[in-house]
C-alpha cells in the first residue's frame, strides 16, 4: 500500500462519512428549530402591523355607506328618476364629490341608463352611459343598498362602487344613485412598506395591491364557471386573471418561490380578506444558524474530514506535523 493512501482504512472512511452526515442533521436541526421561532415571532408582528391597514381600509368602504341613503331623499335627484332633472343638478352633484372625495356621483333611472353625474364635464363621462349589467344596479333596483368592485367600464379606473334605490313618494323605485370610491390611495401608502399589502375578493382575486403587478392575479386557478360570471359582470374588463401562483405550507406562503409569513385578516365587507406576507423566511434563519456554528461543524461535510467520501486517488493527504512523521519513523 503506498504511503498517500495508508491512512485511509474502510474503517476511516465510514467514520468521516457518519460524521458529515451528522453534522448535517445537526445544522438542519437548528434551521429547523430556529425558522419555527422565528415564524412564531412574525405571526404577531404581521397581526399587528397588518391591524392599521385593515383599520384604514374598512374606515373608507364605511364612510361611503350613509352617502347614496341621504342623497336618494334629495328633491332634485327624486325629480331627475322621475323624469324632470333640476337644471343645475349635474353641477350639484359636482360639488357633493368634491366635498366628499368620492370620485364621482350618479343618477341611472330604472333601465340603468345615466341621466346625471358629477363629471358631467368630463371627456370620460358618465352621463349617457348604462350600467345596468352591474351588480349594484341590479341590488338597487330591488330596493336594497349595493356594493362592487370593478374596473369602471368607462374609465378604465378601479372603483368601490355604493348604490341605493331612488323612490316616489309613493315607494316606487323609479332609480339607482351611486357613489364611485377610488381605492387606489390606500395602495399607495402600501407601495414603499418591508411588507407586503393585498385584497382578496370573495372569488380569490387580488383586488388592491400594494405590489402592483399582482393586482387582477387569482391567487389560485379559477374554474369556468367562475370565470363566466365575471365576464358578465365585466368586474376586469380585458384583465386575463393569470393564476399568481401562490404555494402554501401552513402559514409560510412562497410567492415566485421566495417565502413569506402570511396574516389574513376578514375585511367584513364583500368577502373580502386583507393579507399581509411579512420578510422572507428563508435565508435570514439560516445565516443566522450558520453564522452561529462553530467553524469546524459548518464546513464538516466538505472540509479535510468530508474527503473519505471521494476515492482515495484522487484525494491529497492530510499533511502531518513533521516532528510526528520522525517519531514514527524511528519507532518503526
Amino acid at each position: 500500500m503506498s504511503e498517500s493512501t495508508a491512512g485511509y482504512t474502510p474503517r476511516r472512511t465510514v467514520a468521516a462519512i457518519g460524521l458529515a452526515v451528522l453534522t448535517l442533521a445537526a445544522v438542519w436541526v437548528g434551521y429547523r428549530f430556529s425558522e419555527g421561532f422565528h415564524v412564531a415571532r412574525e405571526i404577531e408582528a404581521s397581526a399587528r402591523r397588518a391591524a392599521p391597514h385593515l383599520t384604514s381600509l374598512i374606515s373608507v368602504m364605511e364612510r361611503y355607506q350613509t352617502l347614496p341613503p341621504i342623497l336618494s331623499e334629495d328633491r332634485g335627484i327624486v325629480e331627475a328618476a322621475e323624469g324632470a332633472p333640476p337644471p343645475t343638478l349635474n353641477e350639484r352633484l359636482e360639488r357633493y364629490a368634491e366635498s366628499t372625495g368620492a370620485d364621482a356621483i350618479y343618477l341611472m333611472d330604472d333601465n340603468g341608463w345615466t341621466i346625471t353625474a358629477s363629471n358631467w364635464n368630463s371627456p370620460q363621462t358618465f352621463l349617457g352611459q348604462n350600467y345596468g349589467f352591474r351588480p349594484y344596479f341590479k341590488d338597487a333596483l330591488s330596493g336594497r343598498s349595493g356594493e362592487y368592485f370593478a374596473i369602471g367600464a368607462t374609465t378604465g379606473i378601479p372603483g368601490y362602487f355604493v348604490s341605493h334605490p331612488v323612490k316616489t313618494d309613493e315607494g316606487q323605485i323609479v332609480g339607482a344613485i351611486a357613489v364611485k370610491v377610488d381605492l387606489r390611495r390606500l395602495e399607495a401608502d402600501w407601495e414603499d412598506l418591508e411588507e407586503k399589502v393585498f385584497v382578496v375578493n370573495a372569488d380569490g382575486v387580488i383586488v388592491l395591491s400594494g405590489e402592483h403587478r399582482w393586482r387582477y392575479h387569482p391567487i389560485g386557478a379559477l374554474d369556468s364557471a367562475t370565470r363566466e360570471h365575471i365576464a358578465a359582470r365585466k368586474q376586469f374588463g380585458q384583465e386575463p386573471l393569470t393564476p399568481l401562483g401562490v404555494d402554501r405550507d401552513g402559514v409560510i406562503v412562497s410567492v415566485d418561490q421566495v417565502r413569506f409569513v402570511e396574516h389574513t385578516a376578514a375585511v367584513g365587507r364583500l368577502g373580502w380578506t386583507l393579507g399581509l406576507l411579512k420578510n422572507p423566511v428563508l435565508g435570514r434563519s439560516e445565516r443566522r444558524i450558520m453564522q452561529s456554528w462553530p467553524p469546524g461543524g459548518r464546513f464538516g461535510a466538505h472540509g479535510c474530514c468530508g474527503r473519505a467520501a471521494y476515492p482515495a486517488k484522487h484525494v491529497e493527504p492530510c499533511r502531518r506535523p513533521e516532528g510526528s512523521q520522525g517519531k514514527r519513523r524511528r519507532a518503526a
